[in-house]
């Protein structure tokens, strides 16, 4: 849960609070830290090109319940 709540506020605000880094500790070490904040970034960063160019979803993919192709 501590993960997902990391991620999330990642997501929202590009900031880890002091709360979301003590409640990851107890599971992460400090290399993981780092991969977690590499991660996310570079998805974020390829989320931002996907779209940018409006590059089209892969035909084989599942996409996410209540997106316009699973509607």
């Amino acid at each position: 849960m501590a993960l997902l709540a990391a991620v999330d506020e990642l997501h929202d605000t590009a900031y880890l609070s002091p709360a979301a880094w003590e409640a990851l500790r107890p599971h992460y070490d400090d290399a993981q830290f780092l991969e977690l904040l590499v991660l996310t970034g570079w998805y974020r960063t390829i989320a931002y090109l996907a779209n940018g160019v409006e590059l089209d979803a892969e035909p084989w993919a599942v996409p996410f319940p209540g997106t316009e192709e699973d509607d």
